[in-house]
């Protein structure tokens, strides 16, 4: 062991190993460099897109379920702000519809994970379940969006829509600024 200490430190005093940790250094802040940048020119070449089929509405839920006004449990509002997206199970488990739930949820309400691969219950009118079961299944178990990652506070609904009002703009604004720069 005492070898190896001996041979680093001398490639260390040789230079050998602070160029390597040089390109490591480099290559690290290369790739992030670039993965940054191809994620904000695809969040603006996804909301161009938007635009240019005309679309007059984003849709949002799970966003809007985290706000002060919300009538979701404080224990839900807690569950989506601790949430991110690889929590998020798409199961037909619950209630034989296929639909996307928080993994804590399903956790507390004792779902296994070889549960949520079963199909559920799917009955179409043969038997028609109480209203009551469906609704119990619904109030304790908790869905959400792949974007539950995205939500850090409570805010009230005006806030929250004045921010992303701001925060369009904003990209909008950035889009054409980049846009205008790399034209060809």
């Amino acid at each position: 062991m005492s070898q190896a200490w001996r041979m680093l430190l001398r490639d260390w005093r040789a230079g050998e190993l602070r160029v390597l940790a040089m390109a490591l250094a480099i290559a690290v802040a290369a790739i992030t460099s670039v993965a940054f940048f191809a994620d904000r020119i695809a969040q603006g070449l996804a909301r161009d897109a938007h635009q240019l089929l005309g679309a007059d509405l984003a849709y949002m839920g799970t966003r809007f379920i985290a706000t002060q006004e919300s009538q979701a449990s404080d224990e839900y509002k807690r569950m989506l702000l601790e949430a991110r997206a690889q929590d998020i199970v798409h199961t037909a488990a619950v209630s034989g519809v296929p639909a996307s739930f928080m993994r804590q949820s399903l956790a507390l309400a004792g779902y296994q994970e070889h549960d949520l691969n079963s199909t559920g219950e799917m009955n179409h009118g043969a038997k028609i379940k109480p209203v009551s079961d469906e609704a119990k299944a619904w109030k304790t178990v908790w869905s959400a969006g792949q974007g539950v990652g995205q939500i850090g506070d409570l805010p009230r609904t005006d806030e929250l829509i004045a921010r992303l009002d701001r925060e369009y703009r904003a990209a909008f604004g950035q889009t054409a600024k980049i846009s205008k720069r790399w034209a060809v």
